[in-house]
């Protein structure tokens, strides 16, 4: 009878277990598993209320009833599929929530890899600017480089610049001093003595004031010196030919009176010859033109160069002296003036 009752329950015994749905499975098939799910279960749950009189219909219908024992073993098998449909449910739907979550990480690591892609871009942009910056700050680098290799000798420069600017004054006066013992035809040892102190650190001042070191012991002959001496020298200077050849008592005693008068032209100038010269140096030497007066006396013939001589000798050593303190001047403007006199 056990047997009969168990093949007169087919509709107890042939639903199938509800099959568990995959993990990957999209939401709506999942959903509507589980609706099918809980129609099967809710179907084999009533199965005591609707199956006999279907099974009445049925051609084994006749059958004896169903023992007690098969029922508890029907509603035993009916449990544990209630009991695995809602563990499958629960399962479902925590994939659900992983999926839904996995979607939402999905979405938020999208917006973190747009908002790195922006950076990146970004950053692109600024790697550009930096390269300039890197290649200015290696410019500076070389030129700060430079400036501390030089910064000893530069340093060095100055200070010696600043040790002569502070002679400068001192130089200029003694220079001043030089030249008014020259203006007076004096010595000027001491003066000399203190110039050469003080351009002994300047080879350029120091080779300038060479020249007047012989002068500095006796003097030069002023300007008014040379000029008397000058007109004292157009005295002396015969303005007529030498006497001719022929000897006699008549032409010895012309020779002695042309010796004794100088003839000189009104207009204070001669036609040519050695009184022409003096004349031109007289001229130059009153226009304080000494250079020039030099140059007019250069000419004259051996006997009047002679008479010369010591007048010129006294000329060129006063231009030896003032040539020496002009350049000696120029030097000092130059370097009070930050360049080189040209």
């Amino acid at each position: 009878m056990t047997d009969t009752g168990s093949e007169a329950h087919p509709g107890g015994d042939a639903a199938p277990p509800p099959q568990e749905p995959t993990a990957a499975a999209p939401r709506r098939p999942a959903l509507w598993l589980t609706v099918a799910l809980g129609v099967v279960i809710a179907a084999v749950a009533a199965a005591p209320f609707w199956a006999p009189p279907v099974i009445a219909l049925l051609p084994w219908g006749a059958e004896p009833a169903v023992s007690a024992t098969d029922l508890a073993g029907l509603t035993d098998r009916v449990t544990t599929l209630e009991k695995q449909a809602g563990a499958s449910t629960a399962a479902l739907g925590r994939r659900v929530d992983q999926l839904e979550a996995a979607q939402r990480d999905k979405a938020a690591d999208a917006a973190k890899l747009d908002g790195l892609t922006r950076r990146l871009d970004d950053l692109e942009k600024r790697s550009g600017a930096f390269d300039k910056l890197q290649q200015e700050v290696a410019r500076l680098g070389a030129v700060v480089a430079d400036l501390a290799d030089r910064l000893p000798a530069l340093a060095k420069e100055l200070h010696a610049k600043t040790e002569a600017r502070q002679t400068d004054a001192p130089l200029a006066l003694v220079l001043l001093r030089i030249r008014e013992a020259v203006d007076e035809g004096r010595p000027f040892v001491s003066e000399y003595a203190a110039l050469s102190t003080m351009t002994a650190g300047s080879p350029d001042l120091a080779g300038a004031a060479a020249p007047l070191a012989e002068a500095a012991q006796s003097g030069v002959a002023s300007r008014p010196v040379l000029v008397k001496r000058l007109d004292e020298l157009a005295g002396q200077i015969a303005a007529t030919p030498p006497p001719p050849a022929e000897s006699g008592w008549g032409a010895q005693a012309l020779a002695g009176l042309r010796g004794l008068v100088t003839i000189r032209h009104l207009d204070g100038a001669a036609s040519g010859g050695p009184e022409a010269a003096v004349a031109k140096a007289q001229r130059a030497l009153a226009a304080g033109d000494l250079v020039g007066a030099v140059d007019a006396l250069g000419g004259l013939d051996s006997a009047n160069a002679e008479k010369a001589g010591p007048w010129l000798r006294m000329a060129r050593q006063r231009l030896a002296v003032e040539t020496a303190l002009s350049r000696v001047q120029l030097l000092l403007m130059g370097r009070v003036g930050g360049g080189a006199p040209s």
